[in-house]
C-alpha cells in the first residue's frame, strides 16, 4: 500500500510545493470565491468531506485545508500524470472503491482516532451521480472515531481544467460549512448514511 498517514520530511516538501504550485494556478487561471474559511480550523479528530464532480476538486481541497490533513485517493485504478505522481508522493491513503477496503478504513480510523483531520469525498468519484448518491463511509468513520464533520461545496469545477487552458478565467466557489458533531451511534446502516 502506497499511502501513508504519516507525513514525513520530504512528504511535506512535497506537499510545500505542489500547494503552492495550486494556490498559483488557482489565481492565475480561475476566479475563486471561498467562503466560510473559519471552519477550516477545526480541531482533529475531524472529517473535512466535499462533493466530487472533476479532478479539479482534489486540487481544491489540497490548497485549503490545513497543511496535516491526510487526504484520501483512488488506490483501484492508475493515474495519468501527474496524478499518478501527486498519489505517490503526497502521503495519500488509498481506497478501494466498490467494495469495503479494510486496510484503507483502518488507516483513516487510526489517524482519526490520533486526533487527526481527513481530506474526503464520500462521494468516492468524479462519474455523475444524484447528489444524495454517497457512500457510508464518512458517517461510520464520524460514529467510530467521534470526528466531526465540516461540509464543503465545490461549485463550477466540472470540465474547469479545459476552461482554465483555454483562458476563460472560469468562476470557482467554495462554500465551507460550520462542523457537524459527530455521527451518534447507530446499529441502523440507513439511518447512519
Amino acid at each position: 500500500r502506497q499511502g501513508k498517514t504519516m507525513l514525513d520530511r520530504r512528504t511535506r516538501t512535497v506537499r510545500r510545493v505542489l500547494r503552492a504550485a495550486g494556490w498559483l494556478l488557482l489565481r492565475l487561471l480561475a476566479r475563486p470565491t471561498i467562503t466560510g474559511r473559519e471552519h477550516l480550523s477545526a480541531p482533529g479528530p475531524v472529517i473535512y468531506a466535499a462533493n466530487h464532480a472533476s479532478t479539479f476538486d482534489a486540487l481544491l481541497l489540497f490548497v485549503l485545508l490545513p497543511r496535516d490533513t491526510v487526504f484520501v485517493g483512488p488506490g483501484d485504478f492508475p493515474l495519468l500524470w501527474p496524478g499518478n505522481w501527486v498519489v505517490r508522493h503526497a502521503g495519500l491513503i488509498l481506497m478501494k472503491r466498490g467494495a469495503v477496503d479494510r486496510e484503507g478504513l483502518r488507516q483513516m480510523l487510526a489517524h482519526l482516532q490520533g486526533g487527526g483531520r481527513l481530506g474526503i469525498f464520500p462521494e468516492g468519484g468524479t462519474w455523475e451521480k444524484p447528489i444524495d448518491h454517497v457512500k457510508s463511509g464518512a458517517a461510520y468513520l464520524s460514529q467510530a472515531a467521534g470526528a466531526r464533520i465540516v461540509p464543503m461545496a465545490f461549485g463550477g469545477t466540472y470540465q474547469v481544467w479545459r476552461r482554465m487552458f483555454l483562458l476563460r478565467f472560469p468562476r470557482v466557489t467554495v462554500t465551507i460549512g460550520p462542523s457537524l458533531p459527530p455521527v451518534p451511534a447507530s446499529g441502523d446502516r440507513q439511518q447512519r448514511q
